[in-house]
């Protein structure tokens, strides 16, 4: 093996590991606090991990072609992380303020969608 991927795949295990740990310590904040905030607090940090997904499928080259939102919830599913549509909108949003995507509007199947690529 050579040390390209050698080195490729220790950065997925050490991105991996940190979201993990940062996981670990969201549930445990979460569960310190009272009953109220849990629900509050789980969808924050179900957000922030549909953000770390994403920014996983960005550097390995998902975002290189052109994909709607139903793209990117299939392929999430695909991974592991069940969300909805909706729950795609503020975090993708957030990467478009941040320049790390692109969406323009697109006709598929006779429905104006918006597509997001990589910049």
């Amino acid at each position: 093996m050579d040390t390209r991927k050698i080195l490729e795949k220790v950065k997925k295990i050490y991105e991996l590991s940190s979201s993990i740990l940062d996981d670990f310590g969201k549930v445990a904040e979460i569960e310190r606090k009272g009953k109220k905030t849990k629900a509050h607090g789980i969808k924050r940090w179900k957000k922030r991990g549909i953000t770390n997904k994403l920014n996983n499928l960005i550097s390995g080259n998902f975002f290189d072609q052109p994909k709607t939102i139903n793209d990117v919830k299939n392929k999430l599913h695909q991974l592991g992380l069940i969300v909805k549509s909706t729950d795609l909108s503020a975090p993708l949003l957030k990467l478009i303020k941040k320049e790390v995507l692109d969406r323009d509007k697109k006709v598929i199947n006779k429905k104006e969608l918006w597509v997001y690529k990589k910049k």
